[in-house]
């Protein structure tokens, strides 16, 4: 039986990059192995050391991973969280919702475009003058921006019947 070669503990430490000191607590850890006062097992506790640096190499990516991992998961739950509190408390609106309103607001609207015409030429042909007709033409598209206005109103949206107004006026 071959004897395996044994070194002391300050060749070990030279030849692993490292102090006497990190060696005894190496062996205490299990990693090395000594057999006697100052001899270490040469082949063995290289080896050792080898797979202690591959194992704490391997753990240490993993856990980086796995904690970045658990905090990306965090913030997306409490994103998530926060979107479900906003939309229990009316802060926003689903799309699909805020989409068929408006679409509702825009029918009400071009309806009441559509049968503008009609109204103002009744008005036309009883009117005296192109100022009465001019003042029901206005009037009635002020009333169809009012209506659109008030249904935007529910969503905080800007006056937009004031500034259909101001330029109808100049």
């Amino acid at each position: 039986m071959a004897t395996e070669t044994t070194i002391t503990s300050h060749t070990l430490a030279r030849l692993c990059n490292m102090n006497v000191r990190r060696v005894a607590q190496l062996v205490q850890e299990g990693v090395m192995f000594k057999v006697g006062r100052d001899e270490y097992l040469q082949d063995d506790s290289i080896r050792g050391y080898i797979k202690f640096l591959q194992d704490r190499s391997t753990s240490t990516v993993t856990n980086h991973d796995l904690n970045e991992e658990r905090a990306r998961l965090t913030h997306h739950q409490a994103n998530k969280t926060e979107i479900e509190e906003a939309l229990l408390n009316k802060k926003v609106l689903l799309k699909t919702d805020v989409d068929a309103e408006v679409m509702g607001m825009l029918g009400q609207f071009r309806t009441r475009l559509i049968s503008m015409p009609m109204r103002v030429a009744q008005v036309a042909l009883s009117a005296e003058s192109l100022h009465e007709i001019e003042k029901v033409c206005r009037a009635e598209i002020y009333a169809a921006l009012d209506e659109l206005k008030e249904g935007l109103a529910d969503y905080n949206v800007k006056d937009v019947g004031a500034s259909a107004q101001a330029a109808a006026v100049t």
